[in-house]
């Protein structure tokens, strides 16, 4: 996997689906936040076996790939990056080589093939509600 984005967007989707990362778990890869291309996007996934978040990050896509990274580290580590400039994330082998100006880290991941797998929803009622709406809703 390689690609290019920008830090702002990706400490975004990572604040969004770190809210449901477990702090202490007993399958290791709970604490992880999944990274997946997915038709020329960043695809994040976090999940404590009852909720699952997914959230897209606009990137430049070079190479298709996955991997789980640990969320906290990575959301901490993203939150640091200068703003405006361009992150390049490049995954080689179990780790991620992320640089962004003169910051460059590698962070050792889990295989994404042994994140949880993420339920699909079909069929039935759905709904679509603008979120001011729906804060209004339940003031």
């Amino acid at each position: 996997m390689k690609l290019t984005c920008l830090p702002e967007k990706l400490n975004e989707g990572l604040a969004t689906v770190g809210r449901v990362v477990a702090p202490r778990s007993t399958l290791p890869v709970l604490g992880n936040v999944l990274l997946q291309t997915d038709g020329g996007q960043l695809r994040l996934a976090a999940t404590n076996l009852e909720l699952t978040v997914i959230c897209w990050v606009g990137a430049k896509v070079e190479e298709e790939g996955a991997i789980t990274l640990p969320a906290r580290l990575l959301q901490d580590y993203v939150g640091l990056l200068t703003a405006g400039e361009q992150l390049d994330f490049e995954l080689k082998g179990k780790k991620a080589h992320l640089s962004c100006g003169r910051f460059e880290a590698n962070i050792s991941g889990i295989d994404a093939e042994e994140f949880p797998a993420i339920p699909s929803v079909s069929g039935g009622t759905s709904l679509k509600l603008a979120a001011p709406k729906l804060k209004e809703a339940i003031a």
